[in-house]
Order: structure tokens, then sequence, then C-alpha cells
């Protein structure tokens, strides 16, 4: 009853009176309080660095925020947790609440030492810091740590990408530089503060390049899903999010679709934001869009919010024989096209992008099997494709495109 009677009280009287009301309860033992929502216990315990259980009795609320590829990322609300930290009985209490609409939370660490005490909320303190190559996502409100919060970074190929000669090796380069550049840019009096927007259709690359420059750089990572949330304010959100990007930093900051990101209030707090960033801030922000047009010139158009654009356009005739010839060679030997078929897929499928064609290959695949290998591949493939075309109304060009760079 003591959370629910605390939550009851004004927003501003919550964390003074539940710490004095842990004091007199937990006396003689020590309590610590830690302010701040980027704190996550169960994160720790995940990692190994301890053990927690909730506490028994007393009501505390989980729950999980769905991402994408069906996976859901669990969440703490209010909760009381029983921890185990190097043979060391601690506990941990986390308030969540809300107050003229913002999301406040609090954390009390309940020890019988209190270098104890200290030394655990030190290590919570580091681990929530973001290490290298770790990934913190923002969505509905909520923080959460996950290894792998943007898809398969660990696993990504450079190989797998079809891309113009040089234009994978010039984003890295830029992102690189950046990155182990800071003492060149404060001698020359450069801003240490970088943004890369990279642009075009769905399905050609965008991500997978994203993932690629995430493992190289093995920077920490502060991903966003939404801006919007039932808690708090977007502009709240918004400066929740670049300040823990500023407490991470040298960082990566990934807004995937910013088009839709931005949506609503959220564009004015992030060109707020861009701008107030500190000269030596070293947060290097990647962003995508697949619709560029739609995003407000202010921040598409000015330098100073992204430096560089890199145009990912649906892939002209060599690009597609290219990433088909790739998928072929994956095939097994029964499911292989000869080079004619090769030749005319890369023929009839212009206006069409990479992940287009990944589904082309992998219908055929599927159809090969349902029917026991009677149909040859070059049939079925020339089948799905016009198949796909339909369903997908897909509009076909007789004329190469053209690949833009930057």
């Amino acid at each position: 009853m003591l959370l629910q009677r605390v939550l009851s009280l004004p927003g501003g009287a919550v964390a003074y009176t539940l710490g004095q009301e842990l004091a007199r309860r937990a006396a003689p033992r020590f309590v610590l309080e830690l302010p701040g929502n980027e704190l996550d216990v169960w994160a720790l315990a995940e990692a190994g660095r301890c053990t927690s259980r909730l506490r028994e009795g007393i009501h505390s609320q989980t729950g999980s925020t769905w991402q994408s590829r069906g996976k859901l990322a669990d969440h703490q609300g209010s909760s009381w947790l029983r921890i185990q930290w190097k043979g060391h009985d601690l506990e941990a209490v986390m308030l969540s609440w809300e107050s003229q609409n913002r999301r406040h939370v609090c954390h009390w660490v309940i020890g019988d030492d209190e270098s104890i005490v200290r030394g655990f909320a030190t290590e919570l303190t580091e681990f929530s810091a973001m290490p290298d190559g770790a990934f913190q996502v923002f969505s509905n409100g909520c923080w959460s740590s996950s290894s792998s919060a943007f898809g398969a970074v660990a696993t990504a190929r450079t190989e797998d990408l079809v891309l113009p000669d040089g234009f994978l090796e010039r984003v890295l380069a830029d992102a690189r530089n950046f990155v182990a550049g800071r003492e060149t840019y404060v001698k020359y009096g450069l801003p240490y503060k970088r943004g890369l927007l990279l642009t075009g259709p769905p399905g050609n690359g965008k991500t997978a390049c994203l993932r690629i420059l995430l493992q190289a750089l093995a920077l920490p990572t502060v991903v966003v899903r939404s801006f919007n949330s039932r808690y708090g304010e977007v502009e709240a959100n918004v400066g929740a999010v670049f300040a823990r990007a500023k407490r991470a930093a040298p960082c990566a900051l990934v807004l995937e679709d910013l088009d839709v990101l931005v949506r609503g209030g959220a564009l004015s707090a992030l060109l707020n934001e861009l701008d107030g960033l500190g000269s030596d801030t070293g947060i290097l922000t990647l962003a995508t869009s697949n619709h560029p047009e739609a995003l407000d010139p202010a921040l598409a158009e000015r330098p100073s919010r992204f430096d560089r654009v890199y145009r990912f356009d649906l892939p002209a005739r060599d690009a597609r024989h290219r990433y088909l010839s790739r998928w072929n060679e994956r095939l097994e030997n029964e499911l292989r096209i000869d080079p004619a078929t090769l030749d005319h897929l890369a023929d009839n499928t212009a206006g069409l992008s990479f992940a287009f064609l990944q589904e082309l290959v992998m219908s055929a695949t599927v159809r090969w099997v349902a029917e026991a290998g009677q149909k040859a591949m070059p049939e079925l493939l020339h089948r799905e494709l016009e198949s796909l075309k339909v369903e997908r109304h897909a509009p076909l060009e007789t004329s190469p495109q053209r690949h833009s760079r930057t």
C-alpha cells in the first residue's frame, strides 16, 4: 500500500515523501536516492552483473513495448526488487509517476552498509551509461536495452549491399573520420558533431547501410522508435533522447523513418535540439527517410542539421544483375538459374527495389519446394515476377535508372 499511497500525492511531493518513508522504515539501513529514468536494474541483471526478483506482497508494474520484427522489449514501471550483488542483499525501489504532463522516475537503493549501496549504485550508473556497442531504445516514452535493438548489426555484411562503386566506402569514411577526428575538429575550429541523412525509396539498402555503419563504429547507440507516448509531451521526449545521447557521447543517434518521427510537435523540438547541440557534443546523428520530399526544408536542407545527404535510388540494370547474381550463388545447385535468365530478369525489373528482387527469388524458391521441383526455376521466376508485379502494382520502366550517389 505504500507505493499506492505515495502515488496519490501531488506530483511535487511524491519523491520526497517516499524517500522519507523508506528512510524511516529501513532504519538503521542506508537508503540512497538516484533520480532519473536512465537506470535499468533489469538490464544489469540480464547482463549477469546481479540477480533480481520482485519483492513479495508488493505489486510491481512490468510491461512490454512492441518493437519491430515481432519482438517485445520489456520495460520497468513502479516496482520493488530484491537484489543480490556480489554476495550482498540489497533492495531497489523504482517509482514512476506523471506530473504536469511529464513523466518522472526516481530510484532508491537500500542496504545494510553505505559503501556497498554506493558501490552497487556506481556500477548501475556506469552500466546504464551505455558501453561501446550498446543499444538504448526509446519507444512509447520508455527506454529499453537490447543488443539486437537495430536488427542484425553484428552479422551485417558489406557484400550483402549492391551500391555504386565507392558509395559505401564514402559513407563509411565520412562516419569514421568524424569519430576518429575529434582533435582535428577542435584544432581547426570545427564543431564536433555531424549528421548524415540517408534517403530514397524503401527497400534499397538504407537500413542495411546503417547496420554496417554501426557495426564498424562500435559506438554507444541511441535508437528512437517514436517520440510520441502517453508519458508526457513530445517535446519532453525529444529532450530526454538528446539528454541521454549527450551523456553517452561520443555516440550514434539513430532516427529511422525521420519523416514519420517528426510528425506533430516533434519537428520544432527536434530542430531546437539539433541547433542547440554544443560545438563539442560528439553526437553522430544517422537518419533515414523513405519520403524526403515530405521532410520540412528546415530539417533536410540546412547543413547545420544534416551535413551530408546520401541518396539510395532504385537500382539500375547493372545493380539489379549483380544483386540477382549474388542470390543465385547462394542457391543450391538444383535451384540455380542460367545466365540468360539472369539477363532477362535484370532487363525486366526496371523500377523495382532490391527488396522486391529478394522477394522474387524467395517466392520462386518457395514455389519450387512446394511443387517438389517439377518446374524449373527459370519458369517459376518468370511466373512469380508477373504475379508480384500485378500484386504490387509496380510501375515498370524501360530505361535504366540513374543511381545518384549523394
